[in-house]
């Protein structure tokens, strides 16, 4: 099993060994150059961006979460390439903040060499907290994701037309949902605790 997240400025670097892999990732047309970092020990990597990485959920939350998932698909190529991991099988994203896991599975990487036939699975751990300013982002930033505008509807509720959500997109792309037990799991599918969804 091999873990991506992120990595802030606060992690101390003594557990981590710098692998010398780099590449970019454009939001918007604006470049966000990535380290990739290792867990001494662990299979487990860190994205740094010099601009979106300084501390956990402060700054745009958004880009960050876009970094963390585009990351995680152009680091796992290059780890295939550089022999440090093989082919993977399953993505399992956590929560909102790696909701575009599955959404980019099924838009962007899709017929990719290395992801075309890979599963997702979404698991989700608390329904409240869906990412964005009241659980949501506005439409306008729709166009950072890099996705085409057709898969709009994955994303957005059908009583907020003019914002999209990254938990809904995950719950829409996945090839399977998991939640932290199976009470919860009833628990989300009713009305008053399924959060909009």
């Amino acid at each position: 099993m091999t873990v991506f997240t992120l990595k802030y400025k606060n992690t101390d670097e003594s557990l981590l060994e710098r692998l010398g892999i780099g590449f970019s990732i454009y939001i918007a047309s604006e470049e966000a150059r990535i380290r990739l970092w290792k867990a001494k020990d662990k299979e487990i990597y860190l994205l740094e961006s010099d601009r979106y990485t300084d501390e956990i959920y402060a700054g745009d939350i958004l880009r960050q979460g876009i970094i963390l998932c585009k990351g995680v698909f152009e680091a796992a190529e290059r780890l295939v390439q550089a022999r440090y991991n093989n082919k993977p099988e399953l993505l399992h994203a956590n929560d909102w903040q790696a909701a575009l896991v599955p959404v980019y599975l099924k838009t962007k990487y899709n017929e990719h060499k290395l992801f075309y036939d890979v599963a997702s699975v979404f698991a989700i751990h608390n329904l409240a907290y869906q990412g964005g300013k009241d659980n949501r982002f506005e439409d306008i930033r729709f166009s950072e994701l890099d996705i085409d505008g057709k898969h709009w509807f994955g994303l957005v509720k059908r009583d907020d037309p003019h914002g999209f959500n990254l938990m809904r997109g995950g719950i829409y792309h996945a090839d399977k949902i998991a939640t932290v037990s199976n009470t919860y799991a009833k628990e989300i599918m009713s009305k008053e605790y399924g959060e909009g969804l």
